[in-house]
């Protein structure tokens, strides 16, 4: 995880590591004048067993980020945002099923129309912007999702909006005042967001909205301020960062058709009020639900409700066709323990490259068709096929 700043050599934010018992380790501090300052979002885990961040320079006005971070804890700048890309505020980065990276920028009107951008990234850093939002578009305020239908999906302020790989534009629909944040696709293959108005709402990938539950400000909690993410108990769950019994927000649980029940009241032994629209709560491969409190210098708590290990899934992989030899980089989650790899049928060699990739080898004498995993927790296939050439 990271943090947005520190103190003494941890001033400009740092990279930490922490297990499910609690143990801590701080890997990187980071240094405005040479790898940029005050990271946010989440670290993104790619297919290249790196992760992948941004920093904002906020707080000590220095030029924002784009970076890696390596498996012996070394940060490499991939880009500098300067120029014609000033903004307010980077998003954090998705990588998609082709590979490459994708994220917005949000700015100011610079005078010329400009209040942000779609960019696409390849690992190795060189960008290349597909999409300058207009006034009329709105300001991203929050990072992409990459849903099912190969599609991106964000919010402006106030719209929720489609953009294809190549950068085409679609306004779907108002999700009303000022939604942040990422959205979050669930099994339904509906999105859910929230607004600062204290909403959370769902909307079809056609557009169709609806909202799903207001905030009272009272003892359910007021301000939605983490991304919502989908349990193994198809469920999703949230956070506030105020209101509650003890005014320092709440963990709720909503059903995807919006029946929404306050689970937690957080007190000031956590910290309280969190607040990562971009960064939501997660769940481990034990069942238990972890997240990131705001107050104070910050904590990282567990919430245990009994729910089941996440399944496995195959979310993607890439290249599509190839050559016994190849090798594909498998994206999904939860992909822990594995045991095996099959392109078809025909037993794969494989590497882990953590809970969300592995690479395997097209084996000779595989035949087109599905790959299929096989971890403790069961068999997964993909929902396509790998063309053998």
């Amino acid at each position: 995880g990271i943090t947005y700043g520190g103190v003494g050599s941890a001033t400009d934010g740092t990279i930490f590591s922490i297990t499910s018992t609690g143990q801590y380790a701080e890997l990187h501090d980071f240094n405005r004048a040479v790898d940029g300052a005050n990271p946010q979002g989440v670290l993104l885990n790619a297919s290249d067993g790196n992760f992948y961040g941004i920093t904002t320079g906020q707080v000590n006005s220095v030029d924002p980020t784009a970076f890696r971070f390596d498996r012996s804890a070394n940060v490499t700048v991939m880009h500098t945002f300067t120029g014609t890309q000033f903004f307010i505020l980077p998003s954090p980065l998705i990588e998609a099923n082709d590979g490459l990276l994708y994220g917005t920028t949000s700015q100011i009107d610079d005078g010329t129309g400009n209040l942000g951008s779609f960019y696409k990234m390849t690992l190795g850093g060189t960008m290349t912007v597909l999409h300058t939002f207009s006034p009329t578009e709105g300001s991203p305020n929050g990072p992409v999702i990459q849903a099912t239908d190969g599609n991106f999906y964000g919010v402006t302020t106030p719209y929720l909006y489609r953009m294809t790989p190549s950068g085409t534009f679609t306004q779907l629909a108002s999700a009303g005042q000022q939604p942040f944040g990422s959205l979050l696709e669930a099994a339904n293959r509906k999105l859910y967001g929230v607004n600062e108005a204290g909403n959370l709402f769902s909307a079809t990938l056609m557009g169709m909205f609806s909202d799903l539950y207001n905030f009272t400000d009272g003892a359910d909690g007021g301000v939605p301020s983490t991304a919502l993410m989908q349990a193994s108990n198809g469920n999703l769950f949230g956070t506030t960062s105020e209101f509650g019994s003890n005014g320092l927000g709440t963990i709720f649980r909503l059903t995807p058709a919006g029946a929404l029940k306050t689970l937690y009241e957080f007190t000031s032994a956590e910290g309280g009020k969190p607040f990562s629209p971009n960064a939501g709560m997660i769940q481990g491969s034990d069942g238990i639900l972890y997240g990131l409190a705001f107050g104070s210098c910050g904590s990282v708590y567990a919430l245990n409700l009994g729910l089941a290990e996440p399944k496995s899934f195959i979310r993607f992989f890439y290249p599509s066709s190839g050559a016994p030899g190849t090798v594909v980089k498998v994206a999904g989650g939860n992909l822990l323990g594995v045991t095996s790899v099959s392109f078809n049928g025909a037993a794969a060699h494989f590497s882990s490259q953590g809970a969300n990739y592995l690479h395997a080898v097209v084996p000779a004498g595989a035949t087109t068709g599905p790959i299929t995993v096989t971890t403790p927790n069961g068999t997964v296939t993909s929902k396509t096929n790998f063309t053998v050439n």
